[in-house]
């Protein structure tokens, strides 16, 4: 079992509210001048890239286990 921490919950609960508007924003901006699937693939490959140092460090294993 993994150690309760409110302060990395909370922050990561605040960058989520700081940064999705800020992607939504900069969506439609770009959508004007940017194609709908090269607006996507950027979107989801930089949130892959930034969760990915989350997903390494959190050292969890990768595959699902039955109880």
């Amino acid at each position: 079992m993994s150690a309760h921490r409110p302060l990395l919950a909370m922050s990561l609960m605040l960058g989520f509210c700081l940064l999705a508007p800020l992607g939504d924003a900069l969506a439609k901006t770009l959508s004007h001048t940017i194609s709908l699937g090269q607006l996507l693939l950027v979107r989801f490959g930089m949130q892959a890239v930034l969760l990915l140092p989350l997903v390494v460090l959190g050292r969890r294993p990768w595959r699902l286990t039955a109880r």
